[in-house]
This record gives C-alpha cells, sequence and structure tokens, in this order.
C-alpha cells in the first residue's frame, strides 16, 4: 500500500510540477494566468498533496518512529498564528497552502474566491 501511495505521490509531482513550469515558471509576471486546468480543475494543489503523499507512504512501508516523526512535523504540522512572510524561514505544508491561497486572493481577487468554491484544497470537492 506505501508504494502505491508513494507511485501515486510521485506522478501527481511529476504532473502538477510539469503544468507549474510550463505556466509559471516560464512565463514572465505579467503573462501569468490563474491554473485551472488538468489536475487544478479538481484540486488547488496538487503539488502540495504530493508533498504529503510521498513522506505517507514511506510511513506506510517503514512503520517507524523516525517516519512517523517526519510525517508529522514536516507535512501536518501548522501553525495559524504565524504570518505567510515566508522570506527564508521553514514552512508546514499546510501552513504553506493557506498562505497561498492568501497571496492568490490578492492577485486574482474574485476570480481565484469563485476557483476556491468550485475545487477542494487537497482532495477533490465531491460534486452534489
Amino acid at each position: 500500500m506505501g508504494l502505491i501511495i508513494i507511485f501515486c505521490g510521485f506522478i501527481l509531482y511529476l504532473i502538477a510540477g510539469k503544468s507549474v513550469t510550463k505556466e509559471v515558471y516560464s512565463k514572465a509576471t505579467e503573462e501569468r494566468k490563474m491554473m485551472t486546468t488538468g489536475l487544478y480543475a479538481y484540486i488547488r494543489h496538487p503539488l502540495y498533496l504530493s508533498f504529503i503523499l510521498i513522506p505517507l507512504g514511506f510511513l506506510l512501508i517503514t512503520l517507524n518512529y523516525l517516519s512517523l516523526f517526519y510525517f508529522m512535523v514536516f507535512t501536518i504540522s501548522t501553525h495559524p498564528d504565524e504570518e505567510c512572510d515566508r522570506e527564508g524561514k521553514f514552512t508546514f505544508v499546510t501552513q504553506e497552502v493557506r498562505c497561498e491561497e492568501e497571496y492568490m486572493k490578492k492577485i486574482y481577487g474574485k476570480d481565484y474566491e469563485e476557483y476556491m468554491e468550485k475545487t477542494g484544497r487537497l482532495l477533490p470537492k465531491l460534486r452534489k
């Protein structure tokens, strides 16, 4: 089961990473558009989901305290009181997701808020 989760996380990482590279890093700031296609049509943060799935898979394979510690501390721990000023600071995946969403709301405004209503943060929303 752990290998399957690692494999899924790795595939998710490759697909989402390719999309981010193509649509974000290869374009000038003024040319960038909000990503809402592919995996991003279902979840807002597929790349961050891969950062959770891969350590989870290792945890399930090894079943040791070190893997549990790594998974808990680096992927799930949250510090909601901290500001989103991440420059030069270590952040947790869940904290990074929230900060990125605040940033995206500032950049794209109402469009991003509507996108948030349609998609899940890390898992697809169940449609009615």
